[in-house]
C-alpha cells in the first residue's frame, strides 16, 4: 500500500515535470517579448521627460530674452532722442523722463533673471550692457551704440536658444513622439524664427528711415519681411494650443498694427514711395518704436506659450507611456499566471482519479468561472491540486468581475470585495493601487487646475485666470449689447503697514480685503487679485444704472473700512482703500483696456485724498499704461 502510493507520487511528480517543461519555453518567450514592449515603452517615457525638461528650459531663456527685449526697446528709444537732440522736456516729442522709468524697470528685471540664464558667452555681452548703461545714462551713447551691444547680446541669445531648440530636437528623435509633440515641436521652431527676424527687421527699418533711400537696405528689409510672415504662417500652431490664442493676441493687437505700419512705411521710404523721416513728424520714429515694444514682447509671449504647449504635449505624452508600462507589466504577469494555471489544471486533468478536475479545468477553458468547485478527494498531490484549483477559479470568477467594474465605473463596491486566495489578494492590492492611482490623479489634476487660476494668498483669481474671464464676460456683453462695470480696489497705506510692522501684518490686511470682496459681490461677478494690495471686480452693470453701481462701489468700500489689522500690543489698526470705476462700451475689445481704465479712475481716488470712490468716462482702448 505504501509503495503504491509512492509510486503514484513519482508519476505525479513526473507528470508534473513534463508538463512544466514543456511550458517553460512560451513562458519564456512571452516574458522576452513582454520585456522588450516593456523596454521601449519606459524609454519612450523618458525621452518625453527629457522632451518636457528641455522645453521648461527654453521658457525660462524666453522670459530672459523678453526682459532684454524690453530693455533694448527702452534704450533705443533714448539713444534715437539723444541722437536727434530732442529735447527731454518736449512731452509732444518723446517723454524721456516715461523712458528713462521704464528702462530703469527693464533693467531691473534683466539683472533679476542674469543669474540664472546668462552663460558665459552671454556673460560677457552683459558687461558690455552694464557699460552701454553708464554711456546712455550720461547721454554719451547713441542709437548706434544701443543698436551694436545689444546685436551682439541678441545674436548670443540667439545661439543659446538654438541650442536648447537643438537639444529639444535631438530629444525628440530619440524615441517615436505623437502627432501632437511634433505639432508643437515645430510651432516652437517658427515661433522663434519669427521672433529672431525682428531685431533686423527694426534696425533695418531705422536705417532707413534715419538715412533715407538705400537699395541694400530695402531689399533686406523687404527679404526679412517675407521671410517673417512664411515663418508665421509654417508655425501653425494646434487649434486651442496656448500658442494659438498667443498667436491670435499678437495679430489683434494694436501696437501689432502700428509697428508694422512703421515697418511698412520704411519699404516705400527705400522705394522712394514716400518722402522722408525728416519730412514727416519729429516724434513719429520714437512713437513707432514704442509701439514696438509691446509688438516685441508679444513675440517672446508666443514663444513662451509655444514652448509651454511642447512640455505639456511631452508631459502627457510621458503620463501615456507610464500608463502603457504599468498596463503591459500588468498583462504579462497575468498571462504568465494564466499559463502557469492552465498547466497545473492539465497536468490534474492527466491523472486517472481526477476525472472530475479534467472536466472543471475544460469548463474554466472555456471561460465558464461559476461552475461549483471540484469536489476534493484522492492522493494528497491531487486534494491540493483540487483545493489550488477551486481557489484559482473562485479568484478568476472575482477577477472576472472586478476587471468588469474596474473598466465601467472605478467606484463600483464590487471592487471593495478582497479576491480570494494569495493571488487574489496581490492582484486585489494592484487593483487597490490602481483605483488610488486614478483619485490622486483627478485630484491632482483640481490641484493644479486651482493653483493656476487662483492667487495663494487670498484664494481669489489670479490676474491671467481673471483677464481671461473679463474678456470672456466682455465678449458675451459685445454680442448680447449690454455692459460691463470694472471696480479697481487699491488699499491705502499697505507699504507703510509693510515697513513699520512687517509682511505678515500686509498679507493679513490684503487676506482681510479679500474676504471684504467676498461678502460684499455678486456670484456673476469676476472677483481678482492682480497682485500686491491691487484687486478687481468686474460683473455686469446692475439694472439701477449709475445710482446703483456708485452704492455697489461704496458697500465695498465699506466692508472694506469695517476690516482691521491686530498691530503691536493689541492695536487694531482699521482699513481703506481707493475705489476706480470704470463702464465698457463699443470701443472697449480687450480686458486689458477696460482694467486699465477703472486704474486710471482709481489713480484719481488716490489723488483726490485716498478712501474714497473715483469714476472714469467710457472710452475706446487706450494705448498707454497707467498714469501710474
Amino acid at each position: 500500500m505504501s509503495s503504491q502510493r509512492v509510486g503514484t507520487g513519482i508519476g505525479w511528480l513526473r507528470i508534473r515535470s513534463v508538463i512544466l517543461l514543456g511550458l517553460l519555453v512560451p513562458v519564456l518567450g512571452l516574458a522576452v517579448i513582454s520585456g522588450r514592449e516593456i523596454a521601449g515603452k519606459q524609454d519612450e517615457r523618458d525621452a518625453s521627460v527629457r522632451l518636457r525638461d528641455a522645453a521648461d528650459e527654453l521658457r525660462a531663456g524666453v522670459d530672459f530674452r523678453s526682459a532684454v527685449a524690453t530693455e533694448e526697446i527702452h534704450s533705443t528709444v533714448l539713444g534715437l532722442a539723444l541722437d536727434l537732440g530732442i529735447d527731454p522736456d518736449d512731452t509732444e516729442q518723446i517723454d524721456a523722463r516715461r523712458v528713462r522709468a521704464d528702462l530703469a524697470d527693464a533693467r531691473t528685471a534683466v539683472d533679476d533673471a542674469r543669474a540664472e540664464e546668462a552663460g558665459p558667452v552671454v556673460a560677457d555681452e552683459l558687461r558690455r550692457l552694464d557699460e552701454l548703461r553708464s554711456d546712455l545714462d550720461a547721454g554719451r551713447a547713441g542709437l548706434d551704440a544701443v543698436s551694436d551691444v545689444f546685436a551682439e547680446l541678441n545674436l548670443a541669445l540667439a545661439e543659446q536658444w538654438e541650442a536648447d531648440l537643438a537639444e529639444i530636437e535631438r530629444t525628440a528623435d530619440l524615441q517615436p513622439q505623437t502627432g501632437a509633440v511634433r505639432a508643437r515641436l515645430r510651432t516652437v521652431r517658427y515661433s522663434i524664427e519669427a521672433f529672431s527676424l525682428g531685431g533686423p527687421r527694426i534696425n533695418t527699418a531705422l536705417q532707413l528711415l534715419l538715412n533715407g533711400p538705400a537699395t541694400a537696405a530695402t531689399e533686406r528689409l523687404v527679404g526679412l519681411n517675407d521671410r517673417f510672415a512664411m515663418a508665421v504662417q509654417r508655425a501653425t500652431p494646434p487649434e486651442g494650443s496656448a500658442a494659438e490664442r498667443a498667436w491670435l493676441a499678437f495679430e489683434q493687437d494694436e501696437s501689432v498694427t502700428v509697428t508694422e505700419s512703421t515697418l511698412a512705411t520704411a519699404v516705400d521710404i527705400g522705394l522712394g514711395e514716400a518722402p522722408p523721416w525728416q519730412e514727416l513728424e519729429l516724434g513719429l520714429v520714437a512713437a513707432g518704436l514704442a509701439d514696438g515694444e509691446r509688438w516685441g514682447l508679444l513675440l517672446t509671449e508666443v514663444v513662451g506659450a509655444a514652448a509651454r504647449d511642447l512640455s505639456e504635449a511631452a508631459d502627457a505624452h510621458a503620463a501615456d507611456a507610464g500608463d502603457d508600462v504599468r498596463n503591459e507589466s500588468l498583462l504579462a504577469a497575468t498571462l504568465v499566471l494564466a499559463s502557469v494555471a492552465v498547466g497545473l489544471v492539465t497536468a490534474a486533468a492527466l491523472a486517472r482519479p481526477a476525472r472530475d478536475l479534467q472536466a472543471a479545468a475544460r469548463r474554466v477553458e472555456a471561460g465558464d468561472f461559476e461552475s461549483d468547485p471540484v469536489p476534493v478527494r484522492g492522493p494528497s498531490e491531487l486534494r491540493e491540486t483540487g483545493l489550488a484549483f477551486n481557489d484559482m477559479a473562485a479568484t478568476l470568477a472575482a477577477v472576472e468581475d472586478h476587471a468588469v467594474a474596474l473598466a465601467e465605473d472605478p467606484d463600483d463596491p464590487v471592487l471593495d470585495d478582497p479576491l480570494p486566495g494569495r493571488t487574489g489578494l496581490a492582484l486585489q492590492q494592484a487593483i487597490d493601487r490602481l483605483r488610488t492611482s486614478v483619485h490622486q490623479a483627478e485630484t491632482h489634476r483640481a490641484e493644479l487646475f486651482e493653483l493656476a487660476t487662483h492667487d495663494g494668498l487670498t484664494g481669489l483669481l489670479n490676474r491671467a485666470a481673471a483677464f481671461t474671464a473679463i474678456q470672456r464676460d466682455l465678449s458675451r456683453a459685445r454680442r448680447d449689447g449690454t455692459h460691463l462695470l470694472a471696480f479697481y480696489v487699491d488699499l491705502d497705506g499697505l507699504k507703510q503697514l509693510n515697513d513699520t510692522y512687517g509682511h505678515d501684518v500686509g498679507d493679513e490686511a490684503i487676506v482681510r480685503t479679500a474676504e471684504a470682496l467676498r461678502t460684499t459681490t455678486r456670484e456673476s461677478d469676476v472677483v481678482a487679485r492682480l497682485g500686491g494690495d491691487e484687486f478687481m471686480v468686474v460683473g455686469p452693470v446692475p439694472e439701477g444704472g449709475r445710482e446703483e453701481i456708485a452704492a455697489f462701489a461704496e458697500r465695498i468700500r465699506a466692508a472694506v473700512s469695517l476690516q482691521s489689522v491686530t498691530l503691536d500690543h493689541d492695536e487694531a489698526a482699521p482699513l481703506r482703500c481707493s475705489i476706480g470705476v470704470a463702464l465698457s462700451d463699443e470701443g472697449t475689445a480687450t480686458a486689458e483696456g477696460l482694467v486699465r481704465a477703472a486704474d486710471e479712475a482709481m489713480y484719481a481716488a488716490k489723488q483726490a485724498g485716498r478712501d474714497r470712490i473715483a469714476w472714469t468716462d467710457p472710452t475706446p482702448e487706450r494705448r498707454g499704461g497707467s498714469p501710474r
